[in-house]
């Protein structure tokens, strides 16, 4: 079964909510007031799949699996797009904001991640931090079917409120 929906990385966020996140900082939650202990300073990339993938599984899998080109898992380079003006590992997401209000974790962008002349076809995006090594996945956003261009640009406009947003109870 390929594409679904769009969801979040459950073994991820546990992880990183939990501390055990290698990010740019020491291993603390994905999220701190400062900014410099977390994956504020990270680069997090959104990369484009085809309809291969099964994000079903991707959603109880571990995390080992649940990460860019990771070996077992849904998203590697068999599962991401090829075409004119797409290169592997897709584009940074800029700007970025992480917040923590209440018991709620948000990650926001008001940049629209594209790919200029581009001839491609994707069916959603992986949202994944470059930085640390196990290049970790946030979670993923099924575009509702095939989304394609020719030789023009392809664009993600990300919801108003947010690429993801985490309640900790």
């Amino acid at each position: 079964m390929a594409w679904t929906a769009s969801n979040i990385s459950t073994a991820g966020m546990l992880s990183m909510l939990n501390g055990n996140a290698n990010t740019s900082g020491a291993q603390v939650p994905f999220y701190t007031a400062s900014g410099t202990t977390s994956f504020h300073g990270d680069t997090v990339n959104v990369a484009l799949y085809n309809n291969t993938v099964t994000t079903a599984t991707a959603s109880s899998d571990t995390l080992a699996h649940n990460a860019y080109l990771a070996v077992g898992g849904q998203w590697v380079t068999a599962n991401e797009i090829t075409g004119t003006g797409y290169s592997a590992g897709g584009v940074a997401i800029t700007p970025k904001t992480e917040t923590f209000s209440g018991n709620v974790a948000t990650f926001t962008s008001s940049g629209t991640p594209s790919w200029t002349t581009a001839t491609i076809t994707a069916f959603g995006g992986l949202v994944y931090d470059t930085t640390i090594a196990s290049k970790w996945v946030y979670c993923w956003n099924y575009f509702g079917g095939s989304t394609s261009v020719v030789a023009g640009t392809f664009t993600i406009n990300w919801n108003a409120s947010g690429i993801f947003a985490v309640t900790c109870t």
